[in-house]
């Protein structure tokens, strides 16, 4: 242990602990300093779409329009305002009305201990992307534009799933932050796969990847302070990051020249993504398009326990092309 922590090292694994402390702040704010309504439910062009509720008067699929004094348009609007917010357990939440005009009357719940441990879930997810990021950063070799890249894309993914998973809620700059990390995500999510598992159009892209970072940091304020304040344009921006890192990977997997060793990184990286988004796509996305009914949280349950297969196969894809330059510093922790 005392070979890991050696001087030059230290500053490295300050990192890891940032991120990991950036975690614990997010995730304390959501189960103890978020309102327990009841019922969960997802943002949508219409409303808040309850998703799964302990609440008898509501129903899954049932959206609302309106919480107390804040309406969907205000809750919008503002990047800050928070569903529920000041209202204790024990007080009633009058004029909650439905996209059909109904009223109904909500009752604050006493928080459980299983609706804390179902938060506390939901943002496990963090954990694979930063256990594979710090291994990157600590064990791998060499130190260079790959390992910086893959170290911030692992890092950048993990902090923007589980700071994601309560953007709805708005507590404690969730939403802003989540729109940062998702602008931030698409220069190096594109600047990876130009680069990994072998580089593509290196001139082109060494000019191009400031005008990618400076743009992507300007959208994210522009869409931060108010012009657009949703989250859809940064999650539409790294979806498109994504079809074109795909179309990379898979450009690799089949062109003559590739290596053999390059298309077979190629093609564990496209399984990985395969593997880790099919599941969301199969049963969360395709469902809702079609309007097939499934159980409230089985799609999204499924979806994320897929999702710890991307860090590895990608980990296990870079390290494994590059077997013969890296020096794998396992037996510096063993000894």
């Amino acid at each position: 242990m005392q070979g890991l922590l050696n001087k030059p090292d230290r500053p490295i694994l300050a990192l890891s602990i940032v991120v990991l402390l950036v975690y614990f702040y997010f995730t304390i704010l959501f189960i103890w300093f978020t309102p327990y309504p009841g019922f969960a439910f997802t943002a949508t062009s219409e409303g808040w779409r309850v998703n799964d509720s302990t609440q008898l008067v509501f129903e899954v699929d049932q959206v609302l329009i309106q919480i107390g004094e804040l309406t969907y348009q205000q809750y919008r609007d503002d990047i800050f305002s928070m569903p529920f917010d000041g209202y204790e357990p024990g007080d009633v939440v009058t004029n909650v009305i439905t996209n059909d005009g109904q009223i109904i009357e909500v009752q604050m719940p006493e928080p459980r201990l299983d609706d804390m441990l179902r938060r506390l879930v939901a943002t496990l997810w963090f954990f694979p992307f930063w256990l594979a990021g710090t291994a990157v950063l600590l064990f791998l070799r060499p130190r260079d534009l790959r390992w910086k890249l893959l170290i911030a894309f692992l890092y950048l993914t993990s902090l923007w799933i589980v700071v994601g998973s309560i953007a709805n809620w708005k507590v404690g700059f969730s939403l802003p932050v989540t729109i940062l990390l998702g602008w931030l995500l698409v220069p190096v999510v594109l600047h990876l796969h130009f680069v990994v598992p072998s580089p593509i159009g290196a001139r082109v892209i060494r000019r191009l990847n400031p005008f990618l970072y400076a743009s992507a940091f300007g959208l994210a304020i522009i869409n931060i302070t108010g012009l657009k304040s949703q989250i859809n344009l940064s999650t539409l921006a790294l979806g498109l990051a994504i079809i074109i890192s795909i179309c990379l990977l898979f450009y690799r997997s089949v062109q003559k020249n590739t290596s053999i060793s390059n298309k077979n990184s190629s093609r564990l990286m496209l399984i990985g993504i395969g593997l880790a988004f099919g599941p969301a796509i199969l049963l969360v996305i395709i469902p809702q398009l079609f309007g097939i009914v499934l159980p409230s949280t089985f799609g999204l349950s499924v979806a994320f326990i897929a999702l710890p297969v991307l860090p590895i196969s990608y980990t296990y894809a870079v390290y494994k092309r590059q077997l013969g330059q890296l020096e794998f510093r396992a037996n510096r922790l063993l000894g």
